[in-house]
């Protein structure tokens, strides 16, 4: 919804479709929409979606973070073949009205529809849109969760399941209240081993479960606001933890609001999606419904007419000076509520200069809340598409950027911060690399330091991550400077001399070998190769330096695994007879031996490992892509 919301900010009658799963989608499937889809085969099952010249994407499709966008369907074309219904064993997604009607609790049919339709819908793909955590990277996702949601409507219109402090239509209510972070961690570490506990510290994250914060009706959720931290896996803003176990960033993000519907106005709750058509509590509809679910009237307007009159009084709002005048007047006056002050942004005409004047002149007033000045910053370079104006501006408003990175607010701070890095401005660079030379900062730590600076990396840089690789004690510092080297190939030696130092910590070989691979992915598929099959003093399978390895080894191999899957050069892998004895070690080991080889999240789950670990999984992958 919130990039549904983004989207009607340019054009107001888009809206994010849905591919249905279970039916055949000619229409989807297309190089003229999300991508012609071609057969997984084997050693080149990865393969890019086809897409038409005149279709954006197809100058999306080689840019994207985990490099070029891949997608093939493993078993039937879902462009023209029909449901995946019970005809294909355990890949098959169940057909919606089996979904739909599923068991009539939300618990239980959040679990069934998770792994009947959800999990498999992601399943009939290889690439990136199986992959989890990179799926989001390709378009399509948004459509199979725009489906997802769809299903959730529809299974609550079939039991009427709308009241969100019912048990039945969400099972866990109120706030949560349990453990969290470093008390967590105390009580688990009196139990842990000392690998264990330094495997943890190093990883600085714990596995959530559904009876965790962010699952319970009334939490906030990240990263529109939270009552304290989130945890999450593998979501680290930067590589210093600070003294936080698990630490995510409370960044500044506003829900947007929209011509339709008001709410949510404040936090984003779980809560908050339950009644999505306002069948229960007056002014809760989020503005959005579906093409085969019916609106609902119950003793007022259907919320269609509700959207059109907020729609009209916008559009008028939009035209009338005075209305428009009213609103900045709000904005501006200091003894209006943060809330009301914040609340009336949206109603103002984005594309006057008097509004980014205005911005400008809160942003430079310090007695101005560091909450309105972030949302306010973030109208300012929504403004560079939408205002005219804007480049007149431009000027102050990075001066203003200049003035905060300095500021008392921490995530004012950062804000301003990445915004001049990104645009590669002098001044905020030459503030950092002043920060990266102090013994202790008073403004920004040396990783975030480090990861600012890496966004527009200079040559003048890789000398001072060089030297800070060198001179510095605190792993997170080192492993952060080896990561900024990767665009500087007079580095290409020191990173090739890291990430085959035994004695060095894998953490870094690991973001040395990154590093290495973006400047030369040849030498460094050969150095991982050659890793692989040499064993480090192994007392146990050859892989590994003994037979219970440490979580953050089995981290480094697998990142080597998984090179060689997908960027290594096939013609030398199938003559390498070492390496493809190696990874048949790992497959061959028997269920109690593979249970060691845990990656850092798998050592920190709280689930039971029942199947073959990552690790084996991306051995017997790349086992596949040889043969």
């Amino acid at each position: 919804m919130h990039l549904e919301r983004e989207l009607q900010a340019i054009i107001p009658y888009v809206t994010i479709p849905y591919w249905k799963f279970d039916e055949k989608a000619e229409r989807v499937f297309t190089s003229k929409f999300i991508g012609e889809t071609e057969r997984s085969d084997g050693a080149s099952q990865e393969k890019p979606p086809k897409f038409n010249k005149m279709n954006p994407l197809v100058n999306y499709i080689e840019h994207t973070v985990w490099g070029t966008l891949q997608r093939a369907y493993r078993d039937r074309n879902p462009a023209n073949q029909d449901t995946f219904e019970e005809t294909n064993g355990k890949r098959d997604v169940l057909t919606e009205k089996r979904i739909v009607n599923g068991p009539d609790s939300f618990e239980s049919w959040a679990t069934f529809e998770e792994y009947k339709s959800h999990n498999r819908a992601h399943n009939v793909f290889t690439g990136l849109v199986a992959d989890v955590g990179k799926d989001p990277i390709d378009p399509l996702f948004f459509m199979m969760h725009s489906n997802v949601d769809r299903l959730w409507a529809k299974w609550q219109q079939t039991y009427n399941r709308f009241d969100g402090n019912q048990n039945e239509t969400y099972p866990h209510q109120k706030k949560y209240t349990g453990k969290r972070g470093e008390e967590w961690v105390k009580e688990w570490a009196q139990n842990a081993s000392e690998e264990d506990l330094k495997s943890f510290n190093d990883a600085g994250f714990y596995r959530v479960t559904n009876k965790d914060i962010g699952n319970y009706a009334e939490d906030t959720l990240w990263p529109w606001g939270m009552d304290f931290v989130l945890s999450r896996p593998m979501r680290k803003w930067s590589e210093n933890w600070d003294s936080e176990v698990g630490r995510v960033p409370q960044i500044e993000i506003e829900f947007p609001k929209s011509a339709t519907s008001n709410y949510p106005s404040g936090p984003i709750t779980v809560k908050s999606a339950i009644d999505y058509q306002d069948r229960l509590n007056n002014k809760t509809h989020l503005g959005f419904d579906y093409d085969d679910i019916p609106y609902f009237d119950h003793d007022r307007k259907p919320s269609t007419d509700i959207a059109m009159e907020h729609l009209k009084d916008n559009d008028q709002f939009q035209k009338n000076p005075k209305k428009h005048n009213s609103a900045l007047l709000i904005l501006n006056n200091k003894k209006n509520n943060l809330a009301v002050r914040l609340n009336v942004i949206g109603s103002i005409d984005e594309t006057s200069e008097v509004f980014l004047d205005t911005i400008l002149d809160i942003i430079a007033d310090p007695s101005d809340p560091a909450e309105l000045k972030a949302e306010l910053i973030n109208e300012m370079l929504a403004a560079k598409r939408a205002n005219r104006f804007f480049p007149s501006k431009k000027s102050r408003f990075f001066n203003q950027l200049r003035g905060l990175i300095k500021d008392n607010n921490k995530n004012l701070r950062l804000q301003a911060i990445d915004i001049l890095a990104s645009s590669e401005d002098p001044v905020v660079q030459e503030f950092l690399i002043e920060e990266i030379k102090k013994e202790k900062s008073d403004f920004i730590s040396a990783p975030d330091a480090i990861f600012f600076l890496r966004q527009s990396p200079k040559p003048q840089h890789a000398k001072l991550f060089i030297e800070l690789f060198n001179q510095s004690k605190d792993t997170n510092v080192r492993k952060s400077a080896i990561a900024g080297l990767g665009n500087d190939p007079g580095s290409l030696e020191l990173l090739k001399k890291v990430v085959l130092d035994g004695n060095e910590d894998f953490k870094i070989r690991e973001a040395s070998a990154l590093s290495l691979h973006n400047l030369n992915h040849e030498m460094m598929n050969d150095l991982a190769t050659e890793i692989l099959i040499n064993p480090e003093s192994s007392d146990g399978i050859k892989l590994f330096r003994s037979s219970i390895p440490n979580a953050d080894e089995v981290d480094f191999k697998a990142g080597l695994l998984n090179m060689l899957t997908f960027t290594g050069d096939l013609n030398k892998l199938k003559g390498n007879n070492e390496l493809k004895a190696t990874l048949n070690e790992v497959i061959e080991q028997s269920p109690e031996n593979r249970s060691n080889f845990k990656s850092s999240i798998e050592v920190f789950s709280t689930e039971v490992l029942s199947g073959p670990t990552i690790l084996e999984q991306m051995a017997s992958k790349l086992l596949d892509r040889i043969k």
